[in-house]
């Protein structure tokens, strides 16, 4: 029987809040009831789950990357969207989750993926910049001709870390 129509943004926010829960069965299941109520494409529901990438806990972030690969597949346009948007975030950790979420919500070198991570090498921010250079060096092969174009420009960046992750990745 079906509790909740698919798309119903209550119920949508309801759930997504379960992927909180201190219990990683509670969040395992919350992972499993979104995919059942949230349709493909749905943009808010994407930004619902992503928001978890904000969060203080680890494994919370981390269920959120599950969830955002299990509901919305690989390499969809808005997670990838989401994921981008919290690399230029304040807070060092949630940049790094971000950059780990890449390696799953995206295939190696996806071309919206690097062109993303690429666009936040523009950010005033030196520390998004090595943030976006590190994420680059995780999703991108050797020998990927936009990364590798990207990264060269920061080699003589003022900033002393910004070079050094363009050398180092």
């Amino acid at each position: 029987a079906q509790v909740a129509q698919k798309g119903d943004k209550h119920t949508i926010a309801a759930v997504a809040q379960m992927l909180e829960h201190g219990d990683s069965n509670v969040r395992r299941l919350a992972t499993h009831a979104l995919a059942q109520v949230v349709e493909k494409g749905d943009g808010l529901a994407v930004e619902e789950i992503a928001s978890r990438l904000e969060h203080a806990d680890d494994s919370v972030r981390l269920t959120a990357t599950r969830a955002l690969t299990q509901i919305f597949g690989i390499s969809d346009s808005q997670v990838i969207g989401a994921v981008a948007a919290r690399l230029a975030h304040a807070d060092e950790h949630v940049r790094h989750a971000a950059a780990r979420a890449f390696e799953h919500v995206a295939t190696r070198d996806d071309e919206q993926m690097v062109s993303a991570v690429v666009a936040k090498l523009a950010h005033s921010n030196e520390d998004v910049k090595r943030a976006a250079i590190s994420t680059l060096a995780r999703v991108s092969s050797k020998g990927n001709q936009a990364a590798i174009a990207a990264v060269t420009m920061h080699l003589e960046h003022k900033d002393d870390r910004v070079k050094w992750a363009a050398v180092h990745g």
